[in-house]
């Protein structure tokens, strides 16, 4: 009975203090934009200007954003966790509307066939390849590899998926339809 007693304070206690570290990492994030004041005004802006510019933020400017947004590593990590799964239905709805697409090209169907098969094949290898790519950028953190292998590889996912709907979407709306 004692130690369920002892149990149920601690477990109180954890629960006070991890709501007291949420308010506090609020706080602190709320602090840190406002000491930063027109550099926190100004890095935002550069990113979005970046964004837009080239359509496609790259890994470390996808880390930027969601450390510029979330104070905590944890909120970050999850942050770009999210990034790297938009990516991939971003992708994967890149793909379906290039392969449909295709279905509507103002070309012979030995063509078309052939198109559609080039983007299935070199959808296979571009994931080799984002898989291949991306153990390389976590490679290369050296010490830090274990406390941000998962942030680096999120936003290395989330920026050559972004880039490769990208591309599928520019290579798509060159195409002439019937």
């Amino acid at each position: 009975m004692r130690t369920m007693i002892v149990f149920a304070g601690m477990c109180v206690i954890l629960a006070l203090s991890i709501r007291f570290a949420t308010a506090a990492e609020d706080l602190l994030m709320e602090a840190f934009k406002e000491s930063m004041g027109a550099e926190y005004d100004e890095a935002v802006a550069r990113i979005k200007a970046e964004e837009t510019t080239c359509g496609v933020l790259d890994g470390s400017s996808l880390i930027k954003q969601c450390g510029l947004e979330f104070f905590h590593m944890v909120d970050v990590n999850e942050c770009l966790e999210k990034k790297a799964a938009e990516s991939e239905k971003a992708l994967k709805d890149a793909e379906k509307t290039a392969i449909d697409r295709l279905g509507q090209w103002d070309e012979s169907d030995e063509y078309i066939k052939l198109a559609k098969k080039a983007i299935r094949v070199s959808g296979k290898t571009f994931l080799q390849y984002r898989k291949d790519h991306c153990a390389l950028a976590t490679s290369m953190l050296g010490l830090a590899r274990g406390v941000v292998i998962d942030r680096q590889r999120n936003a290395c996912v989330a920026e050559l998926n972004n880039r490769r709907a990208k591309q599928l979407r520019d290579f798509i709306d060159t195409i002439h339809l019937r």
